[in-house]
């Protein structure tokens, strides 16, 4: 157990810098020790913005033995490089979303991590909140009978419609719609469904998968100008359960989270708000043609787990 706190920080100053920042202060177990950035500007304009420390380099502020945690917040395909580094400082670290873009470098991070006695972890960390532990809890004790498909959506709305080259974060900050859009959708976005899967129902055994880059005018000189816009997935679960994870950002925003068993399905309508209500709808029989429905009256809203 540490006597103080533990000291952070955060290699990276875009926009998702103030996604954190806007959570920091439920976390008054940490300090943020500061920051650096490979553009200078965006890093003295996010140091000036919350007044904390600008390290010049990535490599100033791994030397800075009273840091002890480093937030990996840079572009993706910079995750694997800075994760290294700081786990070679001697530093536990948490990256954005995803560890690295290949198994094999991912494997040899936790490996490393291990071997130095260092922890590894990476977002996404929804499944921690209230929305997935009261889901997790309600498919465990079997609110709905034996869990036999899940249906996970991860529409986010035709993006390049909403003119996300003028967004901007509470310091600043461009929204990255050009690197979103050249790694994907399904980079971005399908950790946070599956976590959510993986934590209720295990490792996934085989995977049938397509994707297609439906829209490939959304932006001038994207490299590589096909970058999948739209991925849908079919899952089987080592468990048994079978799912499907959809992700676009071409067709209308749905985010919810479906798991049918023989009694009902267990409903959240997003991933994003912790605090989503969760549903239990139970199957009843019409009266015509014995079809199974499960109209909105027949719903409960169960209790959150805090």
């Amino acid at each position: 157990m540490h006597e103080r706190n533990l000291r952070v920080g955060v290699i990276g100053c875009g926009w998702a810098f103030d996604l954190y920042m806007g959570s920091w202060r439920h976390h008054p177990e940490l300090d943020l020790a500061g920051a650096t950035d490979v553009d200078a500007v965006r890093l003295q304009a996010v140091c000036r913005h919350y007044g904390i420390r600008a390290y010049a380099t990535n490599a100033d502020l791994l030397a800075d033995a009273a840091i002890d945690i480093v937030l990996n917040l840079t572009p993706i395909p910079a995750h694997y490089e800075v994760t290294k580094a700081a786990l070679l400082a001697d530093k536990h670290v948490y990256s954005e979303k995803p560890v690295a873009t290949q198994l094999a470098q991912a494997r040899e991070l936790f490996a490393l991590a291990a071997a130095r006695g260092l922890r590894l972890a990476a977002a996404p960390c929804n499944v921690l909140g209230a929305a997935a532990q009261t889901m997790w809890k309600a498919v465990h004790e079997g609110a709905v009978g034996d869990v036999r498909l899940v249906y996970a959506e991860l529409d986010s709305s035709p993006i390049h419609l909403m003119h996300p080259q003028r967004w901007r974060s509470a310091s600043g900050a461009p929204w990255p719609f050009r690197s979103e859009f050249e790694m994907g959708c399904t980079w971005e976005h399908a950790g946070y469904h599956l976590s959510w899967l993986c934590a209720m129902f295990g490792p996934v055994e085989s995977t049938t998968a397509f994707s297609a880059c439906t829209i490939p005018d959304k932006a001038d000189a994207l490299d590589p100008p096909d970058t999948p816009d739209f991925s849908v997935a079919c899952l089987r679960f080592r468990s048994g359960v079978t799912g499907r994870l959809t992700c676009s950002i071409a067709a209308p925003y749905d985010h919810r989270l479906r798991v049918v068993g023989d009694q009902g399905v267990i409903v959240a309508d997003t991933y994003r708000n912790y605090r989503c209500p969760v549903r239990l709808v139970r199957f009843t029989k019409l009266p015509l043609a014995g079809l199974l429905s499960y109209p909105v009256r027949n719903s409960t809203v169960l209790q959150r787990l805090s």
